[in-house]
């Protein structure tokens, strides 16, 4: 999860978040993130100095690349086992080796 993540990345010495998410859900990852600062749980523990979650802007659902790209395609294409399509939703900034952990996570997480 989300949660689990940021506990890995504080244990990595993160310091100060930022995440970018869509403007439908800046709210929600904003209060969830700042709600467990510092607070342990299953998800592990983390206590960052500064938590800023910024929007990504409006997105058009049937453009083409990644300024289409959704959590649910994203999500569908990985269970499918689409890792083609899947790459193709992954920013250019992100190294090859990073966006295939990421495919092959989010297939064990969604797959029996």
């Amino acid at each position: 999860t989300l949660l689990h993540h940021l506990s890995r990345m504080h244990k990595e010495g993160v310091k100060h978040l930022h995440l970018v998410a869509g403007s439908d859900r800046v709210k929600g990852f904003h209060d969830l993130i700042h709600k467990y600062n510092g607070v342990a749980g299953k998800h592990g523990h983390y206590k960052f100095k500064s938590i800023h979650v910024h929007s990504s802007g409006e997105r058009d659902p049937n453009a083409k690349g990644t300024a289409g790209i959704s959590g649910s395609k994203m999500r569908a294409h990985a269970a499918a086992g689409n890792e083609k399509e899947f790459h193709k939703g992954v920013s250019s900034h992100m190294s090859h080796s990073h966006a295939k952990e990421m495919y092959h996570d989010l297939r064990k997480g969604i797959t029996p």
